[in-house]
């Protein structure tokens, strides 16, 4: 049964299992995306949902999955990433903030591309909201814009220098 205790979780084991074959980590990624779109938040009562246990095991394990995974992946995790943003942030992900500065705050590029990624779900959930729903945006835009400028300003920096030296050659 797809909403059995702990079958969400063996599906993300399985996506994200490097020494498992491509076809079933992307076929155990893109059921686990379907899952859950459909159980997360049901619109209906009496529809199917998931645990709770399993969305806070979800929760704690989705961001390093998606950063450790290859892109075919990545992008159904992206959307898993999605539904508990839309859902759980920031009321049952409140350490979602800390763990993203963490990772912007690191030289390693997968984990600064995760965290972007994650700025930007959290941004389109609030893109269209009423000005007093998108304070919740405050401390991401407190904290997490800053660092991204300077990131960028470094990239730009680097990319003269070397656009110098090849003029200079």
């Amino acid at each position: 049964h797809d909403y059995a205790k702990g079958y969400i979780v063996g599906l993300m084991q399985v996506a994200t299992a490097p020494q498992a074959d491509g076809g079933i980590r992307q076929a155990a990624a893109i059921h686990l995306k379907n899952i859950s779109a459909k159980g997360w938040e049901p619109k209906r009562e009496e529809s199917p949902r998931l645990h709770e246990e399993d969305k806070t095991t979800i929760r704690a394990n989705i961001l390093e999955s998606f950063i450790q995974s290859p892109e075919l992946i990545r992008s159904q995790l992206t959307e898993v990433m999605r539904v508990a943003v839309q859902h759980d942030f920031p009321e049952r992900w409140p350490d979602l903030l800390t763990t993203l500065m963490g990772h912007l705050g690191t030289d390693d590029i997968a984990r600064v591309y995760g965290a972007v990624q994650v700025i930007q779900v959290i941004c389109r959930k609030y893109e269209f909201r009423d000005k007093d729903e998108r304070t919740v945006l405050t401390p991401v835009i407190e904290n997490a814009f800053p660092r991204l400028l300077q990131m960028l300003q470094s990239l730009i920096a680097n990319e003269a220098q070397r656009n110098d030296k090849t003029l200079a050659a």
